[in-house]
């Protein structure tokens, strides 16, 4: 594992290299001009607003942070062909794909604590204090979500015939994936039995990225949740992001370069 370790920090050094984290600085810029559309609002629509808008960049900032990285990451590999050098050293393939991949993840930590920090000083120096403990329990099932999906982008990456190709898989996968539920709901209500089957099989392939989703549930009382709405997302993450993993190895060990 000291190969992987090894592997991840000199990704996540070359991410930051590369400037990756300059969204965060957009993110910055965006909370910092609706604090100022924000102040001429109601109170309660000022706290429902701010921490509904802060959810919503904390998600889309994240995965738009993974996507610059692996994009980035992959143009490198196969323009600049800097895999071909690391490849000839003792390094398995596997040890570089995993490396990679705890690489993209440190440098999404980074990404979204710095927009926790920026969100918390946004909202204490306007007094919308919305930073509590359900928030924080949202953001980080977000952050889960976005790990779950850095795995996802991975797998396109090491299918991807072409840099483009791989950011849009990923951005469709993304957008579709948090409407798998939509799409089992549609199944029901389909009386084409060869769609529905279609439809039933994406249903089962996507990532079901709106179970980590608990921004609707901030309006309820946690008090009346279960256990298991907070543990099925771990369990479905961990299952489906080890089948995508390996599959995503299998395919790098026979990948030419």
């Amino acid at each position: 594992m000291d190969a992987v370790w090894t592997i991840a920090a000199n990704i996540f050094r070359q991410c930051l290299r590369n400037r990756i984290l300059s969204v965060l600085f957009i993110f910055a810029l965006s909370v910092a001009g609706l604090s100022v559309f924000l102040s001429d609002l109601a109170a309660e629509a000022e706290f429902r607003l701010a921490r509904d808008f802060g959810l919503l960049a904390f998600e889309w900032i994240g995965f738009l942070t993974i996507l610059l990285a692996h994009v980035v990451l992959l143009f490198e590999e196969t323009e600049l062909k800097t895999i071909s050098i690391l490849l000839v050293k003792p390094v398995r393939r596997w040890q570089y794909l995993l490396g990679k991949a705890l690489g993209s993840i440190l440098l999404l930590a980074m990404n979204q604590a710095g927009m926790l920090a920026v969100l918390y000083l946004t909202s204490w120096w306007h007094g919308v204090h919305f930073i509590y403990f359900p928030f924080l329990v949202t953001c980080l099932y977000l952050f889960l979500e976005n790990c779950l999906f850095t795995l996802v982008i991975l797998l396109f990456s090491v299918w991807a015939s072409s840099v483009p190709a791989c950011a849009i898989y990923s951005i469709f996968v993304f957008c579709l994936g948090h409407f798998t539920t939509n799409l089992l709901q549609w199944v029901i209500k389909i009386k084409e039995a060869r769609l529905a089957e279609a439809v039933r099989v994406l249903y089962y392939l996507l990532p079901n990225l709106g179970l980590f989703n608990f921004k609707d549930t901030l309006v309820l009382p946690w008090g009346d949740m279960t256990a298991w709405t907070f543990l099925w997302p771990l369990a479905y993450g961990l299952l489906y992001g080890s089948a995508v993993l390996l599959l995503a190895i299998w395919q790098y060990e026979g990948k030419e370069y």
